[in-house]
């Protein structure tokens, strides 16, 4: 039977949202018309859509995550379109929102297309490597900016690399190494007792690659879902810690040594999906990095 278009923007605004209800008050409609389109939606097609997650939740089964990676690209367009035709919208330079994980990294960056864009608003959420692409490839966020090995993560994403970095150990100011000042062995740092990052975290990814290679394990005290607790663990004297050489927090209690046998280098990425290039605010904001 297909898809009609209204019931492709509702089924956009149930998948974006999780819920019936938050789609309807988007759309502007009720909450039972809302259950009705993707109800009829999925009978004519013999296919269910979504889950329900309890009273009002609801995700994406594989079918529906695999017709929103098409579907999605509608609101890409009708944004376009509307930018577009109300250029003076974005006259004082637009807005965007930036989800990252390495904000000591993106401020730089900021203060440069600032000063080239002074009217662009932004709003910037930090976390997570995961939760900054999840933010992006979910439209949440219009750019991320976060570390990879290989370029964008995902199909749907351009990317620009801006910052190269490497692996160091962060250890408290008052430990002996730290004191000495120099580069030190994978191998040395693997002696101290270790505050880890959780799984996700692309620093940890990155850390576990170089213990693997090496044949090395570590003893952890700590294990952290984020980085400033990590850093604080580091400071209290809890142990020592991983951290990119650009992401080094300007503290006294803490000291960054690189750790000079651990070869692989990440980027810092800009990314963002392919299908709002030409948005205006972004292509702004990309443009100004993209000339050096």
């Amino acid at each position: 039977m297909g898809i009609k278009l209204t019931q492709m923007r509702t089924f956009n605004a149930v998948a974006r949202t999780g819920a019936f209800s938050r789609a309807a008050r988007r759309l502007g409609v009720s909450q039972p018309a809302i259950t009705a389109q993707i109800r009829t939606l999925e009978a004519d097609n013999d296919v269910l859509l979504f889950e329900r997650r309890g009273r009002i939740a609801v995700t994406l089964t594989d079918a529906g995550q695999a017709l929103f990676r098409i579907t999605g690209a509608l609101d890409d367009i009708q944004d376009a379109a509307a930018a577009l035709l109300d250029r003076d919208r974005d006259r004082d330079g637009g807005s965007l929102t930036i989800a990252t994980a390495s904000p000591e990294v993106l401020m730089p960056l900021v203060a440069k297309v600032r000063d080239a864009v002074p009217g662009l608003k932004l709003d910037i959420w930090v976390g997570s490597t995961r939760e900054a692409l999840r933010r992006l490839l979910d439209r949440e966020a219009d750019i991320g900016l976060f570390a990879t090995a290989n370029g964008a993560p995902d199909e749907r994403l351009a990317s620009l690399p801006l910052v190269e970095q490497r692996l160091c150990a962060l250890m408290p100011a008052n430990h002996p190494l730290a004191i000495a000042g120099e580069p030190i062995t994978l191998a040395a740092l693997a002696r101290e007792p270790m505050v880890l990052r959780a799984d996700a975290a692309e620093t940890q990814r990155m850390a576990d690659r170089a213990l693997t290679a090496a044949g090395l394990e570590v003893r952890p005290v700590l294990r952290l879902d984020s980085r400033m607790a990590a850093y604080e663990a580091v400071a209290a004297g809890l142990g020592a810690s991983f951290v990119l050489e650009h992401d080094m927090p300007r503290d006294p209690r803490v000291r960054g040594l690189p750790l000079k046998d651990v070869e692989e280098r990440v980027w810092e990425t800009l990314c963002y999906l392919r299908r709002r290039r030409e948005m205006p605010a972004i292509a702004r904001f990309i443009d100004v990095l993209d000339e050096g």
